[in-house]
């Protein structure tokens, strides 16, 4: 069994701008089975509703809000934990005090993969299983109401398109998609036809993120890179943002830098008007990083081959803190002020840790 690191009073990097601490996470175990909702046997079509019972609220350390087959991409809200389930491909949700999850839309025989969200819609990617040489489905870009409803498709591609990353503003929903390496943007409201490729051949795209002026990618292979393109650009007008970036995962924006996670075991974070500069190594010698998310002054990340959540803060020089180990395939996660939340991907858990 993995040791357990005590954490004693270290904190957390702040989850707000008021600098909250996580403190006291000596404890790593998840909740008791008999508080861990299970996402089999929920009704469809149903939205989220207010607090569902005592689901996954528990003791300090990390709780279990929910089980689920192999879930993947997460986001959440002011009241919900939203995520993609590979598994058995559903998009599902849970309140953040806990209950039963309830499934939102079914995806099934297509594989979700990512997740975004804006204050009235859950929008997700979903393709045909990578192995699947006889598929007759395509890949789509979907979303559905958080109340629940029928599920909507805005856009749909040759299955060996393979739509990925997913991010959305007040306006526009903006995608990547993996084996055809485009980059696309579509006004909400606008019929398909009328995407705009906003980058083409662009090997393993993969997670995406937009600023007020811009959108970032990551390249996922070897010898890839941080990408970039300016939000309302031209037809392929994409540039290096920064270059050569071994595996690149998951990308994050605050106001003036872009954060990305590699699998070479960095974290690094470049400042926006620093184009194609050199980055700054805010962790290393980490355990495949597969995902980065951001407070007011901390970065998160999540360590897939060691099952830690570790953070470090935006700026200086620190070691990392562990916030939780022995997590099961940690893939992604998400923040806000009322604390970090992440999907196991092996163990099947949707996991909480929550700001005092």
């Amino acid at each position: 069994m993995r040791r357990i690191m005590p954490l004693g009073a270290l904190a957390l990097a702040s989850l707000c701008a008021a600098c909250s601490v996580i403190a006291g996470l000596d404890d790593h175990r998840l909740a008791p089975e008999a508080n861990v909702a299970s996402s089999s046997g929920t009704g469809a079509g149903g939205g989220v509703g207010g607090v569902g019972g005592v689901g996954g609220v528990g003791p300090s350390g990390p709780v279990a809000l929910a089980r689920s087959a192999k879930p993947r991409a997460i986001a959440v809200d002011a009241t919900n934990v939203y995520w993609v389930s590979e598994g058995d491909r559903r998009v599902l949700a849970v309140a953040k005090t806990g209950g039963p999850p309830v499934e939102l839309a079914v995806t099934d025989p297509a594989v979700p993969h990512g997740i975004a969200l804006d204050i009235v819609y859950v929008y997700w990617t979903e393709a045909p299983e990578l192995d699947d040489c006889n598929v007759s489905y395509a890949g789509r870009v979907m979303r559905v109401k958080k109340t629940g409803g029928m599920a909507e498709e805005l856009w749909t591609t040759c299955y060996t398109d393979l739509p990925f990353g997913i991010a959305v503003d007040g306006s526009t929903v903006y995608w990547t998609t993996q084996y055809a390496g485009n980059v696309y943007r579509l006004k909400k409201g606008d019929p398909p036809d009328s995407a705009v490729r906003v980058a083409s051949s662009q090997w393993n795209a993969w997670d995406i993120a937009v600023d007020q002026s811009r959108i970032y990618w990551s390249l996922h292979s070897p010898q890839a890179e941080i990408r970039m393109a300016e939000l309302l650009g031209a037809v392929d007008q994409s540039g290096d943002f920064c270059g050569v970036q071994a595996q690149p995962n998951g990308v994050a924006l605050d106001e003036t830098f872009v954060y990305w996670a590699s699998d070479a075991g960095t974290v690094r974070s470049l400042a926006k008007d620093q184009v194609g500069g050199i980055p700054t190594d805010l962790a290393t010698a980490q355990y495949l990083p597969t995902d980065v998310a951001l407070s007011a002054a901390g970065v998160f990340w999540t360590n897939a081959n060691d099952g830690t959540i570790r953070t470090v803060p935006k700026r200086g020089r620190a070691e990392a803190t562990v916030l939780a180990d022995q997590q099961q395939d940690p893939e992604r996660l998400a923040v806000d002020d009322t604390g970090v939340y992440w999907t196991n991907f092996d163990g099947g858990e949707v996991m909480a840790l929550f700001a005092p």
